[in-house]
């Protein structure tokens, strides 16, 4: 397509519309001139991918000026590369909150890599007061005897794989009274059950980021009436990201934000929700306290009269940090780019 110096000024200079992806390190470029959309990944090339100077309308001046962008980008990130140092196992807590009826329960615990549970509530099993079971898998960093406590400065990201069965599921509309489940946090540690919040997942097919004081992300909609936020498959598995920037992480004054997306592997629908920062008004404006808890839930919510068999499941955890990758940071620049070129 020839050299984007020899081309007119307009056609790469503001000739592109550009989404950012920067879990899967993919931009979409939309060309204002021809409508031509083109997925551009800047990590790899093979098959499928290209690179972002074959498209003169949207390389133009990137190449100087990320450059700048970028070296900015790598000092900032500094203050974002810690992680949750030294965890290592998974401590198993039963009846945290709640716990209103006799169950019976199986566990299997692979250490830091996953854990499972099956609860059975008996059809004529009395309520004790309360609506629901809960379970925690909480982060440890001695093997699992105690719980870790959050030491309230560190930035980190947590991937999982997660998946939850009800066996009333299929019969009640929407998975009404079902399993849920999701990362969670506790911050005024695990034995505070209250000043919770995280990800919720359900096997009604809903996922939201609520409560301890963040500020409220949709991710999918289960009784199916939202069509930008499709509902998960039922009793599918997901995986799920959450990254947690921790104060001043993202530049000086920056508060406390994350970002969550959860991709259903059975139909494939990928959702990710903007960066968002803790609610100013909220008990817990700065984010994660020091000593907050870090765990995995299991919150199984009974149909009385009815037998009820719950299965639920983590797998393949990883905890790791937020420093922008080579291509991700690439991305971030390409992003500030636009915002530049939106000021001229």
């Amino acid at each position: 397509m020839g050299n984007p110096a020899s081309r007119p000024r307009r056609n790469y200079e503001r000739a592109a519309e550009i989404t950012l992806d920067r879990h899967a390190n993919v931009c979409i470029l939309k060309s204002l001139t021809d409508a031509k959309t083109t997925r551009v990944d800047m990590g790899v090339s093979g098959p499928g991918s290209e690179s972002l100077s074959s498209h003169p309308w949207a390389y133009g001046r990137f190449v100087m000026r990320s450059i700048v962008i970028t070296l900015a980008l790598a000092a900032m990130a500094g203050t974002a590369s810690a992680q949750l140092a030294g965890v290592n196992g998974l401590h198993i807590v039963y009846g945290n909150g709640f716990n209103g009826f006799p169950a019976t329960r199986i566990w299997n615990n692979d250490g830091l890599v996953g854990a499972r549970m099956q609860e059975t509530i008996a059809n004529d099993a009395p309520g004790g007061g309360d609506f629901a079971n809960r379970s925690f898998a909480f982060l440890s960093t001695d093997g699992g005897a105690t719980d870790y406590a959050y030491d309230g400065v560190s930035s980190f990201s947590i991937t999982y794989r997660h998946r939850m069965a009800h066996s009333t599921d299929p019969v009640l509309p929407n998975g009404s009274n079902s399993t849920e489940g999701g990362l969670w946090f506790l911050q005024g540690g695990a034995t505070n059950p209250y000043d919770d919040g995280g990800i919720f997942t359900t096997s009604g097919g809903t996922a939201f980021v609520g409560g301890m004081g963040a500020g409220f992300s949709l991710l999918a909609e289960g009784n199916g009436s939202n069509a930008s936020f499709p509902a998960l498959t039922m009793n599918g598995w997901y995986t799920v990201r959450f990254d947690y920037f921790a104060p001043g992480a993202l530049g000086a004054g920056s508060l406390a934000s994350y970002q969550a997306s959860i991709l259903d592997e059975s139909s494939g629908n990928y959702r990710i929700s903007n960066l968002t920062s803790w609610d100013q008004g909220s008990a817990w404006p700065n984010g994660l306290q020091a000593g907050t808890a870090i765990g995995f839930r299991f919150q199984n919510v009974p149909v009385l009269g009815v037998g009820n068999y719950f299965d639920g499941e983590y797998a393949n955890i990883t905890i790791g940090s937020v420093v922008p990758t080579p291509a991700s940071m690439g991305l971030l620049a390409l992003s500030g780019l636009t915002a530049l070129r939106r000021r001229r």
